[in-house]
């Protein structure tokens, strides 16, 4: 299967704030060697890094029990990868038990290509005609009737 049969994915995630300094790589490792092995190519990444949460978050541990974080390790990446290996994936994160929470997005379908690059988006008003032309002075005398009007 070559890179064209292939959807450019995102994936950001939490990982637990407990993880030592030094054990944090091999955590993403284990995300990366997981896309990998699903046949995905990493095209870009972005190391965790720890954040405040907006809310507090609960995570399922060992016995039942669930423990609360208020901050997490926040890590992202880009990266291609069939459509139907996506639930492979997702089903192996479900399983990795260092992640509070993680999102894929499809940016494929939100306008990128098979790089991963997004396609430029027209800013608001290109293509339309102003309604009309006004010089500095014209607006200047409209500004000083207003405030006359409000004073």
């Amino acid at each position: 299967m070559d890179s064209s049969d292939k959807n450019v994915y995102e994936l950001g995630y939490l990982l637990i704030p407990i993880i030592a300094p030094e054990k944090l790589a091999d955590e993403v490792n284990a995300i990366r060697a997981l896309v990998e092995s699903n046949g995905g190519l990493v095209l870009f990444e972005e190391a965790p890094k720890e954040r405040k949460l907006a809310y507090e978050m609960s995570h399922d541990i060992t016995g039942g029990r669930r423990a609360k974080y208020d901050d997490a390790f926040f890590g992202w990446m880009k990266f291609n990868l069939s459509a139907d290996a996506v639930s492979k994936l997702d089903a192996g994160l479900k399983n990795n038990q260092s992640l509070i929470r993680y999102l894929i997005i499809n940016l494929t379908k939100e306008g990128g290509d098979s790089n991963g690059a997004a396609e430029a988006k027209k800013p608001l008003g290109v293509g339309k005609k102003p309604k009309k032309t006004v010089s500095e002075k014209e607006l200047d005398k409209e500004i000083d009737n207003l405030l006359d009007k409000t004073a």
